[in-house]
């Protein structure tokens, strides 16, 4: 890399390697890129061959563009492949997954709050309309998108007569595949969430703490939000600022 001008301004017209490749030897023998095993999981290889090209002693002459776009795109793999099948159309709430589907959607209770409903497979769902005390002949049809409304309907009116907290404690521990929708205040206190550790309070915050978390090596939060300039010596050391620099900066009122 050619770096022709220095912070200040200053000519300098200086060839740069890049940290990657004057580690280059470090780096393959630290990510055991010479002897990794196969993982067990989808994208081992896709791992595999992404760790060998980014330590590769010639690494400087790859790149690999990213966007979240694409990550966008690529959770849509599945929606796709159904669209091709068929089994997918642009309407909103006409599909499977988005709420046209009866039996994947959220509901509302007779208190107001809602519950979130997934059984897809015939055992769960057998055992959903079974709980709410529906006649099963009622749902035979249920796959059939011209039904969808009816059905949702009728969970719709079913479901409004108790409370969310009745249907969780009559539907929860079973396999129908129903969970309490939370607000933010909520989720914390859930006791799925109290038992995993899911929440921690730093500084009087209540936040999602820190994942995954590992047996031995637990991490945690190391320090609260940073205020406005808390560590404005520290980037302007870390950009290559000398103490004097950083010190003229702060009197000039740059920073």
């Amino acid at each position: 890399m050619l770096t022709q001008w220095d912070a200040w301004g200053r000519r300098v017209d200086r060839i740069e390697l890049t940290a990657a490749w004057q580690e280059g030897a470090q780096l393959t023998t630290r990510h055991a890129v010479l002897a990794s095993g196969h993982e067990d999981h989808e994208h081992a290889r896709l791992e595999e061959f992404a760790r060998v090209y980014l330590y590769h002693v010639a690494s400087e002459f790859y790149t690999c563009p990213l966007a979240m776009t694409d990550g966008a795109a690529l959770l849509m793999a599945m929606q796709y492949s159904f669209k091709a099948m068929g089994h997918w159309r642009n309407e909103r709430e006409a599909n499977l997954l988005d709420g046209g589907a009866p039996f994947y959607g959220t509901y509302e209770c007779a208190d107001g709050k809602w519950l979130a409903l997934g059984p897809i497979e015939p055992p769960f769902h057998d055992l959903l309309v079974a709980k709410l005390g529906l006649p099963a002949d009622a749902f035979a049809d249920r796959w059939n998108p011209s039904s969808w409304p009816r059905l949702r309907q009728r969970l719709a009116d079913t479901l409004c007569t108790r409370t969310r907290g009745a249907w969780c404690e009559l539907l929860e521990g079973t396999d129908a595949c129903v969970a309490p929708v939370l607000d933010m205040d909520e989720a914390p206190r859930h006791p799925h969430n109290v038992a995993r550790q899911t929440f921690v309070e730093h500084a009087g915050v209540v936040q999602p703490a820190p994942a995954p978390r590992f047996s031995r090596t637990t991490p945690e939060i190391q320090r609260p939000p940073a205020q406005p300039g808390e560590h404005g010596d520290e980037i302007l050391s870390g950009w290559g600022f000398s103490a004097g620099e950083i010190e003229a900066l702060k009197a000039s009122g740059a920073v």
